[in-house]
């Protein structure tokens, strides 16, 4: 029987490899037709408000402010994402995220994740762009700069939730003082509610609409 459950795992774990898309959010093309600021222009210009997403085949990139200054923006064809901000990155309904890819100047991308998906973040050592990538799988992952960054573009991988994958063979309970997504994915303790997008969230148990 565990043979063959196995063998049933791999096999939807195969097939989800081969749906898997990629959503791109190039900022020089600016195809949310948001404004555009340029390098000693004022704070305000361009700045991209709490709460505003960017979403680029379903998947939704959302800033929120913490800096006492700047919020993030599209600065020069690039996104700025000043010291202290977050982003978030969120995936449709039954989709999951499985890597995020930025592509970023010299020294000048220094993210932690907030979120606590398990998902590893790294430089893949690619000097022509200065490639740094998370990979993991989650429905929501958020990140804060420890520096300000700036990317040229941003790439996510996303696939099919598969309610029979090796992460699903054991029914998680929401519980304790913990967030999750309405697909059961752990974000985090309850007190990063405050920096999480709008939606709806369980927290100890009950549904959150935030």
């Amino acid at each position: 029987m565990r043979k063959y459950l196995l063998t049933a795992v791999i096999a939807l774990l195969s097939m989800e490899s081969f749906a898997q898309s990629v959503a791109v959010f190039n900022f020089a093309a600016n195809p949310w037709g948001i404004e555009t600021s340029t390098l000693g222009d004022e704070p305000e210009v361009g700045k991209i408000e709490d709460g505003k997403s960017l979403e680029q085949d379903g998947i939704k990139l959302s800033c929120q402010k913490i800096n006492a200054r700047y919020w993030n923006r599209i600065m020069d064809d690039k996104f700025k994402w000043y010291i202290s901000n977050t982003v978030s990155f969120t995936a449709p309904e039954k989709v999951v995220i499985t890597k995020i890819v930025f592509k970023s100047l010299s020294y000048q991308c220094d993210l932690a994740e907030v979120t606590q998906t398990g998902g590893v973040y790294q430089c893949d050592d690619d000097e022509k762009d200065n490639q740094y990538s998370w990979t993991g799988r989650a429905a929501m992952v958020m990140f804060k700069a420890t520096n300000t960054s700036t990317f040229k573009s941003i790439e996510v991988t996303y696939a099919p939730e598969t309610t029979t994958s090796i992460a699903n063979l054991k029914t998680k309970k929401a519980q304790g003082n913990y967030i999750y997504t309405l697909q059961g994915k752990r974000l985090g303790t309850s007190d990063l509610l405050p920096s999480l997008p709008s939606g709806i969230y369980i927290v100890n148990g009950k549904k959150i609409v935030k």
